[in-house]
């Protein structure tokens, strides 16, 4: 699993984070270079790591020997649930989610809308 660079600004969405200058510092750093750094002791910032692009894993997978099948998107449009355990915990609206999230997985215009991404190889 990768956190993709655009995890950050989904959390600033999703934890109403935009009006907080010291987490939008760090949503700028991360879309620029991956380098997420946390200067505070604030958790909910999360911890240091390297947030990549998808190319970037597929670079990593290839010199370390795998062909990439796919990379797809963990999360996907499904982070844009406003009461997200509202929706997973009725089985009628949890079944409708994770049909429609499975349609449009591997659409690239959709991929893009998620925190993390799973990429899947084959050793050559």
């Amino acid at each position: 699993m990768t956190i993709t660079r655009v995890a950050s600004f989904i959390d600033a969405l999703c934890h109403d984070l935009l009006g907080d200058p010291a987490f939008l510092s760090i949503v700028e750093v991360d879309i620029g270079t991956g380098q997420h750094r946390n200067p505070t002791n604030e958790i909910l910032y999360f911890t240091d790591a390297f947030f990549h692009r998808r190319a970037e894993i597929r670079t990593e997978m290839e010199d370390a020997g795998f062909e990439t099948i796919a990379q797809l998107p963990i999360e996907g449009l499904g982070v844009l649930a406003g009461d997200f355990d509202s929706v997973w915990n009725d089985p009628q609206k949890r079944s409708r989610l994770l049909e429609l999230l499975s349609r449009t997985e591997s659409i690239e215009e959709v991929t893009c809308a998620s925190a993390h991404y799973m990429s899947i190889g084959t050793k050559r």
